[in-house]
């Protein structure tokens, strides 16, 4: 995420710099297996699993990424596009399932982590839309 931040120099003042800078602090430690592109169409359910599949953007990482990854897909990609023509569920579907899955994941967060997390990610996503089209 550093390198996210360090490409933004000259495209940002650097008072958003140092708010982003203040932002990854609030993620989670350590490094983990991303999946790299994360969403419904990437996730097969049987009785009892998911198994992940697309694994073409697997790298190694901070977990809370690809949270900011699923989150666009679900959340964000909607204001752009209709996501019933990408997923075959609308919007108020696609947010039942944020808001349940970021419930779950930290399980055993209060509410107010869980809502300090939520606008982390609407934030981060937002920040990563945008470095994605400079980078393009």
């Amino acid at each position: 995420m550093k390198k996210y931040i360090k490409d933004l120099e000259g495209h940002s003042s650097p008072d958003i710099i140092e708010k982003m800078q203040g932002i990854i602090e609030e993620f989670a430690e350590g490094n983990r297996i991303l999946h790299g592109d994360i969403h419904p169409n990437n996730v097969m359910v049987t009785e009892d699993q998911m198994i992940y599949i697309d694994m073409d953007t697997l790298s190694y990482g901070n977990p809370e990424f690809d949270l900011v990854y699923l989150y666009n897909a679900l959340v964000q990609f909607n204001l752009i596009n209709p996501i019933e023509e990408f997923f075959g569920f609308g919007a108020e579907t696609a947010q039942k399932i944020w808001d349940q899955f970021l419930r779950h994941y930290f399980n055993d967060k209060d509410e107010e982590f869980i809502q300090r997390k939520q606008k982390l990610y609407e934030v981060l996503g937002l920040l990563l839309s945008d470095l994605l089209k400079l980078q393009n």
